[in-house]
């Protein structure tokens, strides 16, 4: 099937009249890909928007014959100077390409495609792109994407860096009446251990907050228990970006966020935000209250009852998103990769690339030693 491709700069404001119909194009080819992940909803796409009025945004669309959408994306074009002398010009796909910026972390990054022509027309946009010089790039860079659909890339001659792999987990919701037939006996075990130790103590609920008022209210506790949780570590509390705080007051203002509390008595145990789309629920983040007694795993109870009651509400998966961690390895049925990757426009840049990076990691490994 021959496909109308084009790229263009996209002019972007928040009282931009071209949102308008970018809006109505991405919810109306959603509808065509009900596998697309919510990272791919115009409610995330939105919301991403909503902070890009100082990036030079290019918009991807490709049409059938008739005219009707089959595919979008939206790039940021960067400036850098790589090692501190080459210059160069790249595209992100989805992202800014600064640490900050990009802290809300997109994962099962693609372009929106409809399903039916999904991995024919994937394949087309990337041989647009390669070929066609509309917009001047050296590198595409591609994060957090399903492994596998770049097997085609060398046939259209692109170079490729990956620069990271991530495994993610994925529980199937409707494999089992109980959710924890599927678990272990030993993660079995420590959820009905942990629920009888709680409920000795008092009522235990999971809630739902039930209006944007309170997930406002209740983002407001999830950052500040965020922070503490998170403060002695590496990475931190995406809580402390102003970036990330703000897109995500935005986000949870659509009707597809859920923020779920596990109470005992009242006082809350335990947060989890959530993203729904299609017949898909995404665990973004949690907050956890921690126990003397180790006995109380409040973050496996936490999720049990949250895959517990999307079962009951019909949905298909729980998906953990990336991060191999051992509590999301055990409560799922189910593993993935997610991969990073730089594709290079030109052979001689991918190999300078590649000469320079291993001659940076030679040095830093010969300072590590000394």
């Amino acid at each position: 099937m021959p496909y109308q491709i084009e790229l263009k700069p996209l002019q972007y404001s928040s009282d931009s009249s071209e949102l308008d119909w970018l809006a109505k194009d991405w919810c109306a080819l959603a509808e065509l890909a009900p596998q697309s992940s919510y990272f791919l909803s115009w409610s995330w796409i939105k919301t991403w928007l909503s902070q890009q009025s100082k990036q030079t945004l290019w918009l991807i669309q490709a049409k059938d014959k008739s005219g009707q959408t089959l595919g979008l994306g939206i790039f940021v074009k960067k400036s850098v100077l790589k090692f501190g002398f080459i210059s160069t010009t790249q595209l992100w796909l989805h992202k800014v390409g600064d640490e900050k910026s990009d802290q809300m972390w997109i994962e099962h990054n693609d372009f929106l495609l409809a399903e039916h022509v999904a991995d024919d027309l994937r394949t087309a946009i990337l041989q647009y792109l390669y070929t066609q010089n509309v917009c001047q790039w050296h590198e595409l860079r591609w994060d957090m994407h399903p492994d596998g659909i770049g097997a085609n890339w060398p046939e259209l001659d692109m170079h490729c860096h990956q620069v990271l792999t991530s495994k993610g987990y994925h529980n199937q919701l409707q494999r089992y009446d109980d959710i924890s037939q599927g678990f272990s006996k030993n993660t079995r075990r420590q959820v009905n251990r942990a629920k009888s130790l709680l409920e000795a103590q008092g009522q235990l609920n999971l809630e739902l907050a039930s209006d944007a008022k309170q997930k406002q209210a209740w983002l407001a506790q999830i950052a500040e228990l965020h922070k503490q949780q998170w403060q002695d570590t590496a990475w931190g509390s995406g809580f402390d970006n102003h970036c990330f705080v703000e897109f995500h007051n935005r986000l949870i203002e659509q009707n597809d966020t859920d923020i779920i509390a596990l109470t005992l008595n009242g006082d809350v145990l335990a947060f989890g935000y959530n993203f729904r789309q299609h017949q898909s629920v995404c665990f973004y983040l949690s907050t956890i209250k921690k126990f003397e007694d180790n006995r109380i795993k409040v973050g496996l109870l936490l999720h049990t009852l949250a895959m517990q009651h999307y079962q009951n509400l019909g949905f298909r998966t729980y998906d953990f998103l990336a991060g191999d961690m051992r509590y999301k390895a055990s409560l799922s049925d189910c593993s993935y990769t997610l991969v990073s990757d730089c594709l290079y426009k030109q052979r001689h840049r991918f190999c300078l690339d590649r000469l320079l990076r291993q001659i940076k990691n030679t040095i830093e490994r010969t300072i590590r030693r000394t």
